[in-house]
């Protein structure tokens, strides 16, 4: 990129923060970590461009924030126990943009388009993992444990719903085609071709879904608050009151399983497709 772009670019990264934080997509913090995370992703890249990687990347976080707003009152609830929806903080920025740094750092080293692919599949785990969360607790139908299949409280980490693995699916698909329509405009063939890579992404969707309830039901840390007598993943709930850990690991909170859980599934999907491409 000569200066003019990159000047541009800077300029459309901190309009798209500051965007996002009067919308009340990012808080002060997400901010500083959103404009952090784009800008890796803008300059270490080397095929395709940076740019593609920060709209895919901004488009997932569009995506995910929607989602979020989406029949926010009927989540309500839901996310005063478990932490679950609204502005994104730093760590959660940080969460669901360390897939896309670790295969941005591995661009660098090489004029190959296969990182690209890790990053999308990495995305598009952590898209279907946000759609998954947000619309799954507007299910009429009540969720299932993953680990016992027993009717568990929304909201609870580990519980599971038909619409929320259709939103999952639906995530890794919506992911994919626009990385599709990108490479499409600067003249790219997506890595694998098109079928392979849209049917990766869009598994890497259902599964990112699926690895966060596992790690979610396994290891995520559950509290209980005994002065309101339910369940919640905070550590001190919204009553003031300092909950009790009844389960799982006192540092696995919501915002590492989603780190995890991109990661775990875009590594995985990356080197299945690395052998099934090369």
């Amino acid at each position: 990129m000569n200066l003019f772009e990159v000047l541009g670019w800077l300029v459309f990264l901190l309009f798209v923060a500051v965007y996002a934080f009067k919308r009340e997509m990012l808080d002060e913090a997400g901010v500083v970590s959103a404009i952090f995370v784009g800008l890796v992703l803008l300059f270490v890249p080397q095929n395709p461009s940076g740019w593609v990687w920060l709209l895919v990347l901004l488009f997932f976080f569009v995506l995910g924030s929607f989602a979020s707003k989406f029949k926010k009152d009927s989540k309500k609830q839901v996310e005063e126990n478990f932490a679950k929806g609204g502005a994104r903080n730093f760590m959660q920025v940080i969460a669901n943009g360390v897939g896309g740094l670790v295969f941005a750092v591995a661009s660098f080293f090489t004029l190959s388009t296969i990182p690209f692919a890790g990053f999308i599949f990495s995305v598009s785990a952590m898209a279907g993992d946000t759609l998954s969360s947000e619309l799954g607790v507007l299910s009429k139908t009540p969720p299932v444990s993953i680990k016992t299949l027993k009717r568990v409280e929304k909201g609870v980490s580990g519980g599971v719903t038909v619409v929320g693995l259709i939103a999952g699916i639906l995530g890794g698909f919506l992911i994919g085609v626009f990385a599709v329509l990108l490479l499409f405009y600067i003249g790219v063939q997506p890595p694998g071709g098109i079928e392979l890579f849209l049917i990766f992404s869009t598994l890497s969707g259902f599964f990112g879904s699926l690895v966060d309830s596992l790690l979610g039901v396994f290891m995520q840390g559950l509290y209980y608050c005994p002065k309101c007598r339910v369940l919640t993943e905070r550590k001190v709930h919204k009553c003031g009151t300092e909950t009790k850990l009844i389960k799982g690991l006192k540092w696995m909170d919501n915002d590492v399983v989603n780190m995890l859980a991109g990661l775990i599934v875009g590594v995985a999907g990356f080197l299945i497709f690395y052998f099934l491409v090369m």
